[in-house]
């Protein structure tokens, strides 16, 4: 095949790309503006020319799925995920052509960051988010208080600090992250080591022993702080 004929073939494949496109969003619209007023068959019927058999049941299983579970749920419930998405629908609003692109971006590079990983990378990940999720499922409602107000703490801590201080902070972290990257293997396992003896010897400490650590760190910290202004 020459060139030519290839870039033919190149353009009548994006061509009908775009007309498949068109035409499964026209569907989409359809169902969604119809669907109330329909039963199942006729909804089933709904472009039936250019939608497969299986493809039609399975887009019907997944709308009968998803009405199902918003019917489940309770009126208050379904006014916070109204008003979450009206927010949400704003916010995107208000975002400017570039801060628009650059989210764009931002989601196709994650998404092809995702692809370009190997199956064994996606199932550990799958793994963490799941680990993560039942972690914070297990703690007491206390714990998950205590953890929020931790967040919100951090989040106006980090509000709070100058543009400079900020900056600092930044230039602290990605420093740390560097360094950590230079590191060994071996140093790294060595450091991990270092933080888990550090974290279960400050758990076996008695509540007085926690203390007196902290109260000692604060007399060094104000003591290098006056040492330094001499």
């Amino acid at each position: 095949m020459n060139v030519m004929s290839r870039h033919v073939v190149i353009r009548g494949k994006l061509l009908a790309r775009k007309i498949a496109a068109q035409w499964g969003l026209k569907l989409l619209t359809s169902f969604s503006s119809e669907r109330r007023s329909l039963g199942a068959e006729d909804f089933c019927s709904l472009g039936a020319e250019t939608v497969g058999t299986a493809q039609r049941e399975d887009l019907l299983a997944r709308k009968i799925a998803a009405h199902w579970v918003l019917k489940l749920l309770t009126s208050a419930q379904r006014e916070d995920l109204l008003a979450r998405k009206i927010a949400a629908h704003w916010v995107l609003k208000l975002l400017t052509s570039a801060q628009r692109e650059e989210l764009l971006a931002r989601k196709i590079a994650a998404h092809w960051g995702l692809k370009l990983l190997t199956s064994a990378q996606r199932e550990d990940l799958l793994a963490r988010k799941i680990a993560a999720h039942w972690g914070l499922k297990l703690l007491t409602s206390a714990q998950r208080e205590d953890l929020l107000a931790r967040k919100i703490a951090a989040h106006w801590g980090l509000k709070l600090l100058t543009s400079a201080q900020r900056e600092e902070l930044l230039a602290r972290n990605i420093a740390a992250h560097w360094g950590l990257k230079l590191l060994t293997s071996a140093q790294r396992e060595d450091l991990l080591a270092r933080k888990i003896a550090a974290h279960w010897g400050l758990k076996l400490l008695t509540s007085a022993q926690r203390e007196e650590l902290l109260a000692r760190k604060i007399a060094t910290h104000w003591v290098l702080k006056l040492l330094t202004s001499a």
